[in-house]
């Protein structure tokens, strides 16, 4: 949902930068960008390489914290900005009789499951489902 509905991304790679850059932690960008995709655990082992590699001595799991609290409290105060054109192509497929479907199985995006399906899921679902076994971050995409 994020990254294809909202665009958390982008959110995320900026509390990232925020978080590590003034610890010393150089091409966050990059090393973000890497991170697209990963489980917690693969997101670690990227930081983990990258402060290796920089010689850096910060721990990720602080990083971890402060990227979540400042992802949290951007949330709170900007709300989470949708990808443009989410309502646009959701009308035009129920309009069309296009089914459609969307998974996600990571535990964070339980939450923006439920904001999600509050702001456009009534435009084109007619039931709606989420797991929270799943254990990759992201589904490698699947076409019916």
């Amino acid at each position: 949902m994020d990254g294809v509905l909202f665009d958390t991304e982008r959110m995320y790679m900026e509390c990232w930068r925020e978080a590590a850059e003034p610890r010393g932690l150089k091409n966050v960008d990059e090393i973000s960008k890497a991170c697209i995709g990963r489980t917690l655990q693969g997101t670690k082992e990227v930081f983990e390489a990258a402060k290796a590699e920089q010689g850096i001595d910060i721990s990720f799991e602080e990083l971890h914290e402060d990227c979540s609290r400042r992802f949290k409290e951007k949330e709170e105060r900007d709300g989470l900005p949708e990808k443009p054109g989410v309502h646009e192509i959701l009308e035009y497929l129920k309009k069309q009789g296009i089914p459609v479907a969307l998974a996600s199985f990571h535990a964070k995006k339980r939450q923006l499951w439920s904001i999600w399906t509050e702001r456009v899921s009534h435009l084109i679902f007619r039931k709606l489902s989420a797991a929270t076994w799943w254990s990759m971050a992201s589904l490698h995409p699947i076409f019916i």
